[in-house]
């Protein structure tokens, strides 16, 4: 069953309809945000924003309802993708309260819960900087591919990876090819993979979701302070500013459910 397939499955499995009330919802420049709340708490889910649409058209979405979250997932508008990961996203973390199994009194970063020796090619897919760094020298190898020409440095291009991808022992995906559509091609590219990390603040996603998907591990953040995170991306802040009020976690796909 391809990624969006499965990935939708889990969705009409685990999700409860458990009433959402939408508090706010913005599209920043760097990454959307929707703040929900369900039962006394409120969420914060996240999802990358993909500005080179914002240049080319302006959104159709005038209400978000929680009942269509399925609908914006597999739209073709990436407004409403990136509308309707982030609702995933706020649900998801509403189940790591109710189920865990994540631990938020420390960070975990995705280099030190992934095994990686001196043999491995470890394959990047998105300049993910500061892991990059983290894992260079630990690895035999390491590549890393990106599309944004804006983000490249020592990057290739995506597209290397029809010929890269089959070399890569562990492949760190970053969470936006969830929201571009590309993650059953990643997939089928780095099938020889043993570990496939899922990374990012787009990657809050509760592993009951991807159970059975190729996923191996997600690499993500559960944020602590809503209002802060707001705050800051309204301004145009990124990642760096978003883990300064979130806990990172990494958990294990494999096994889990519900």
């Amino acid at each position: 069953m391809k990624f969006y397939d499965r990935l939708v499955k889990n969705i009409e499995q685990a999700y409860e309809h458990t009433p959402i009330e939408i508090i706010d919802a913005c599209i920043c420049l760097r990454y959307t945000y929707a703040l929900v709340r369900i039962g006394a708490k409120e969420y914060l889910g996240l999802s990358h924003t993909f500005t080179d649409h914002l240049r080319r058209r302006p959104p159709n979405i005038e209400f978000i309802n929680p009942a269509d979250l399925v609908k914006y997932i597999l739209s073709s508008e990436p407004y409403e993708r990136q509308i309707g990961f982030a609702l995933l996203n706020t649900y998801s973390q509403y189940l790591y309260d109710k189920t865990g199994p994540i631990d938020l009194d420390n960070d975990v970063d995705a280099s030190d819960a992934v095994d990686i020796s001196d043999e491995d090619v470890v394959l990047f897919i998105g300049d993910i900087r500061p892991l990059v760094e983290r894992v260079r020298g630990r690895a035999r190898e390491v590549l890393v591919l990106e599309d944004d020409p804006c983000r490249r440095s020592d990057s290739l291009p995506g597209t290397y990876i029809s010929f890269m991808g089959s070399r890569a022992d562990i492949v760190f995906i970053t969470g936006s090819a969830l929201v571009n559509g590309s993650m059953d091609y990643v997939l089928s590219m780095t099938s020889r993979a043993r570990e496939k990390v899922l990374v990012g603040p787009t990657a809050q996603l509760h592993p009951v979701f991807l159970k059975d998907t190729g996923i191996t591990r997600i690499a993500g953040c559960y944020v602590m302070d809503p209002e802060k995170v707001i705050s800051g991306l309204k301004l145009g802040h990124g990642t760096r500013w978003i883990l300064r009020y979130s806990r990172k976690f990494v958990v294990d796909v494999r096994g889990q459910g519900r």
